[in-house]
């Protein structure tokens, strides 16, 4: 089962977020074998096929596998992926690891909601 998490982003600041995958058994997983990537889409049904382009659906957050052996990933966003949020917008996230080798499966081991608070002064404002 995936570990749920609640994420604040401020909007225009650069993002970074670290977490521990564990097993079922409430172990640390090895995550050697194994890249992540991550996503954020502002609803679960936002893929419908009435919506727009995918770029305007689905917004790719970069998880990196920062210590395999202790089980951490990070996820990340740059400061300018952060300004195109939507203000005060709420967006659902999920987390998953792929086998290098082959990506014959794929296990969710994050997921949860994104909170985007705004900012009061614009990006560049003096």
């Amino acid at each position: 089962m995936a570990r749920y998490m609640e994420l604040t982003i401020e909007q225009g600041t650069t993002f970074g977020k670290k977490f521990i995958v564990k097993d079922a058994n409430g172990d640390v997983m090895d995550l050697t074998e194994y890249a992540a990537n991550a996503q954020m889409a502002r609803s679960y049904y936002w893929h419908a096929p009435y919506s727009t382009t995918l770029a305007n659906r689905v917004v790719p957050m970069i998880a990196t596998i920062t210590n395999p052996t202790a089980g951490e990933i990070m996820l990340a966003m740059s400061a300018a992926d952060t300004a195109g949020l939507r203000m005060e917008q709420q967006y659902v996230w999920e987390c998953e690891i792929v086998p290098i080798s082959g990506p014959s499966s794929r296990d969710r081991v994050a997921e949860g909601i994104a909170f985007v608070k705004p900012r009061v002064f614009k990006p560049n404002a003096s």
